[in-house]
């Protein structure tokens, strides 16, 4: 089964995609991206490493967390045959859609040695994501609390507790975490300790506004691996 890779200050960019539509169609906008993955894979496009879907536990989103090798090209992928159709189909399916662009600022996670967070659809983990919209001239404040954040969960030994990455947006008024958990019930425990919910508590001193929810991690496509295997296929 593969898994995604986040590293911080690496060669690559992160492009998160949030879908807001009813619970009802996830399961349509979800197979439609599948099916873009599948003609982006055959088109052998070096400039994109991998797309990872993401459900809501409960609400309306659906997220893609895309990395890629830079955003410059990133216009090719529209050109792909047959894929104009299949991107209209998730804007005709979705309330809203927006896609944000990050760069990998920070990963902690709980062995102080390690410094890679890993995305897998194995089922032994839940995905917490937040998206902020920050305040102006705070973004560089508020990576830093999300350090705090980070690093009070280690300090804390919070169970369940699998890894953290924070994101530095190209827009100034963007930042997103990718928290990493065993369950929702112990990520839920963690927050109501009082040491977590202290920092929590001061996300909005930072940001306007801000979505952090529990997500099913519900896919991996690594367009990087495959077409290695192509390649050595011959």
């Amino acid at each position: 089964m593969p898994t995604s890779t986040v590293v911080a200050k690496a060669n690559r960019v992160t492009g998160i995609n949030v879908f807001t539509l009813p619970r009802e169609q996830h399961t349509e906008l979800i197979d439609t991206l599948r099916a873009m993955n599948r003609a982006i894979v055959a088109q052998d496009l070096p400039m994109i490493i991998s797309a990872n879907f993401h459900r809501a536990l409960t609400g309306r989103v659906v997220l893609n967390y895309n990395q890629y090798t830079d955003r410059e090209n990133i216009h090719i992928l529209r050109s792909i045959p047959g894929t104009a159709e299949l991107r209209k189909r998730t804007h005709d399916l979705s309330d809203t859609h927006e896609i944000r662009w990050y760069d990998v600022a920070d990963v902690m996670m709980p062995d102080a040695a390690a410094d890679t967070l890993e995305i897998s659809s194995d089922a032994t983990a839940i995905a917490v994501i937040g998206i902020f919209a920050v305040k102006a001239g705070k973004q560089e404040d508020l990576l830093q609390h999300l350090r705090r954040y980070g690093e009070a969960l280690n300090h804390s030994n919070a169970p369940g507790f699998l890894g953290m990455a924070t994101h530095r947006g190209h827009d100034p008024a963007h930042v997103a975490t990718y928290e990493k958990w065993r369950t929702t019930d112990l990520f839920v425990a963690a927050a109501n300790l009082a040491s977590i919910k202290a920092i929590t508590n001061q996300f909005l001193d930072f940001a306007d506004a801000l979505d952090r929810q529990p997500y099913d991690i519900v896919e991996i496509t690594r367009f990087d691996l495959e077409r290695a295997a192509r390649a050595s296929r011959g």
